[in-house]
């Protein structure tokens, strides 16, 4: 079966709101755009189908970085989870939970957990997810990793990754910051684009 050309969103009569009928696939996954939906005025993405995750490593890099694009526009996700989740929840803590499957997951979840923010010359991360009171702030401004971030923000496929971007990776994934199953990876935090108000929620 060919691979879908278009992204599997339908739109509601209320813009606020788009769907996603069918089982969501690896190939339907990843052409669900969060910041094209965004801008054409959508904030909230139902799913329909149950998302089964535990089975596929690349479907499911695909769905974190589906969760973790939208809630940096500020697209809500309606979800169900279903199958095994591979990841511990503290680590996935500031991306939307499922309203159903994890109970543990909505207890923890809060936004702005775990965010980055891109300057000219630098990436910031600010990761307070620890239940411990401390956070961390991490700064990359050395330009060979500055150069290499935006390949670890897609789902790096890692046989296809640069030797910066592998570095980098390895970096990250040891603080706990990024994902990688299989021979797949992205990085944990999202993109802060828009200072909420008010700002001390984060």
């Amino acid at each position: 079966m060919a691979s879908p050309t278009v992204a599997p969103v339908r739109a509601d009569a209320d813009r606020r709101v788009c769907h996603l009928d069918d089982d969501l696939t690896t190939a339907s996954a990843s052409l669900v755009r969060p910041v094209e939906l965004a801008g054409r005025g959508h904030r909230l993405l139902r799913v329909h189908r149950p998302v089964r995750l535990g089975d596929d490593d690349e479907f499911d890099l695909r769905f974190a970085w589906l969760l973790r694009e939208s809630i940096s526009v500020g697209l809500q996700v309606d979800w169900v989870l279903t199958g095994e989740l591979r990841w511990d929840v503290g680590g996935i803590r500031h991306l939307p939970p499922p309203r159903s499957g994890r109970d543990d997951w909505r207890r923890a979840f809060t936004f702005g957990y775990c965010y980055y923010r891109v300057g000219p010359d630098f990436v910031t991360i600010r990761d307070t997810r620890s239940d411990n009171g401390f956070g961390a702030r991490y700064l990359l401004d050395d330009p060979e990793s500055v150069a290499c971030w935006p390949e670890l923000e897609g789902v790096l496929h890692l046989p296809e990754a640069t030797a910066a971007g592998l570095r980098l990776l390895e970096l990250l994934a040891a603080e706990n910051l990024a994902l990688v199953a299989g021979n797949r990876a992205t990085v944990l935090p999202f993109r802060m684009r828009r200072w909420p108000v008010p700002e001390s929620s984060v």
